[in-house]
């Protein structure tokens, strides 16, 4: 089948699985009931006045239609999640609907967006009539200009068609300034700035939907290696959002491994587990901030945060051979996959979990210790048992005779289990 019979079929299998609004039924249902009747003793060209009835008749019914519709985001099904979906149907969103030529024959159109206090979310269309859709958008930036500058976008979904002529992308941003109220949407070239494209539109704040709970929380998970401070809590109808900081008891440990999956926290409300969207975490001036992004909450009395998993750090006086192959460091199982001498300097290359971290080692051998010099990540990969991570253990030094490795110190992911309780005010 072609690719125009395969849209045309998908095309019309949408439209009839369309309904129209009951309230437009029944105003339908009245005006035609409240049609006068006429009589004619003439029957001029009757296929012709049937077919103009039928087409005045389709045509009233399709507008009012499409202006029903036109209050939602279409087009956008396979990346909404259950949440947004059903804001999208009760049409919560501000539908915007601009165009803008890409410069080599594509299109940008920017369909519409979701705002709460929470999230900015942009939904737009990439299009290429030359099937390299996913190529312009490996290449590009979508990027949102508010009234102080650049804002800080967050995560993203797409989707593409099955003939890599277009690509439909939910970008959320942090919400804008209170203030801002011109926008500009940029789609940004990596290699070429001259080939950006705007596309400006008026944020409707009217369409910004309210937050549902908002409370300070002030409690604190605590565990043999960091303390979880959970700050506040955000409940909006898009996600929820809980941030707060971490005070780790080495923060060398921080520092060299805790990345977003260091810790996973988990949500209960009133008991029911709730969905959860994304976390990470940053270390700047006010210390190491974290925020843990759920889907949104409905009515609910309590919420039970839990610490699934965290930051542990561990000693070890384990004396490891210093030679290619796996072995056991407590409950990490960790390889030695090469072992590089020269220059007077010693490098191994390892391979671990992913959030497992070396802060501390030696290397010992008939002639004494060689101490740490540094260490450094080198790649990521996936596996059948998860994600792990290769690193480089350099040493200032070299030993000889019968030698062995020592991890004397390191940081490791474990599971937890302890819990908060957070009535809801």
């Amino acid at each position: 089948m072609s690719d125009i019979k395969k849209s045309l079929r998908k095309d019309g299998e949408k439209i009839r699985l369309l309904k129209a609004p009951e309230a437009l039924e029944e105003r339908l249902r009245s005006k035609l009931n409240e049609a006068p009747t006429k009589q004619s003793n003439h029957f001029k060209k009757p296929f012709l006045i049937a077919a103009s009835f039928i087409f005045v008749f389709f045509f009233t019914y399709q507008f009012d239609t499409i202006a029903f519709y036109g209050k939602k985001i279409l087009g956008y099904d396979d990346i909404l999640t259950d949440s947004l979906s059903e804001l999208n149907e009760q049409g919560k969103g501000q539908v915007i609907g601009k165009s803008a030529d890409l410069p080599d024959g594509g299109k940008l159109t920017l369909d519409g967006l979701m705002l709460d206090d929470n999230q900015l979310i942009l939904f737009y269309t990439l299009y290429d009539p030359k099937q390299k859709v996913e190529d312009i958008y490996l290449n590009t930036r979508g990027i949102l200009d508010g009234f102080l500058g650049e804002i800080t976008p967050d995560s993203g979904r797409a989707t593409t068609s099955d003939d890599n002529t277009s690509m439909t992308i939910a970008q959320s941003f942090e919400p804008p300034n209170p203030f801002a109220r011109e926008l500009t949407f940029r789609l940004s070239y990596d290699n070429d700035p001259s080939k950006n494209v705007e596309i400006p539109f008026e944020l409707d704040r009217s369409k910004a939907m309210m937050t549902k709970y908002k409370q300070k929380i002030n409690q604190t998970i605590k565990t043999s290696s960091a303390d979880y401070v959970f700050e506040e809590m955000v409940a909006t109808p898009t996600q929820t959002v809980f941030t707060g900081k971490i005070f780790v008891e080495d923060k060398k440990a921080w520092h060299s491994e805790m990345t977003s999956q260091g810790f996973e926290i988990q949500l209960r409300a009133d008991g029911k587990l709730i969905q959860k969207q994304g976390q990470g975490n940053s270390s700047g001036l006010f210390g190491n901030t974290f925020d843990v992004k759920f889907e949104p909450l409905d009515d609910v009395e309590e919420l039970t945060i839990i610490l699934e998993s965290g930051l542990t750090t561990n000693e070890s006086e384990q004396k490891i051979p210093l030679k290619q192959g796996t072995f056991k460091l407590d409950d990490q199982t960790i390889s030695i996959d090469e072992i590089k001498k020269e220059n007077g300097k010693i490098e191994i290359l390892l391979t671990a979990d992913d959030n497992f971290s070396v802060l501390e080692a030696e290397l010992t051998g008939t002639n004494g210790k060689v101490g740490l010099e540094s260490v450094n990540d080198t790649d990521y990969r996936s596996t059948e048992d998860g994600l792990v991570k290769e690193f480089v253990l350099s040493f200032d030094g070299t030993v000889k005779g019968e030698s062995f490795l020592r991890i004397s110190k390191y940081a490791a992911v474990r599971p937890n289990g302890k819990s908060i309780v957070v009535p809801i005010k």
